[in-house]
């Protein structure tokens, strides 16, 4: 669905919401980050190495502003903005959820597929 994310604070209302599991008996679900994905994407997150380091979130602004955002999964921090003008995809349908493939990021546009080299 698409909405604005529950109990997001106003400095980063957005419309992507990341949730925390809190061990507990029984665990708990609390609100991590909201952040603005300009669209409709569904997320996947990578990381740089098999254990699991700089794990990283990634959406589409899919029928939106139609670029690869990047957020830091711990904090919601933007650490890739879509790049420039000439990074812009074209139409991208809604809940699109890139793929990664040998290090690149593969999103699929109604004409094209696009590859993105994420930053290191």
């Amino acid at each position: 669905f698409k909405g604005a994310g529950h109990g997001c604070p106003a400095e980063q209302n957005g419309d992507l919401t990341a949730l925390r599991v809190v061990p507990g008996t029984p665990p708990k679900m609390e609100l991590a980050w909201c952040a603005r994905q300009h669209g409709m994407g569904s997320p996947i997150v990578t990381t740089s190495t098999v254990s699991g380091a700089d794990p990283i979130a990634w959406s589409v602004g899919a029928e939106g502003d139609n670029h690869l955002h990047g957020f830091d999964v711990f904090s919601g921090r933007v650490v890739f903005r879509g790049g420039g003008v000439a990074d812009g995809m074209g139409r991208i349908r809604r809940y699109q959820t890139p793929i990664v493939v040998g290090g690149h990021i593969y999103v699929a546009g109604d004409d094209r597929i696009y590859r993105f080299s994420p930053p290191q």
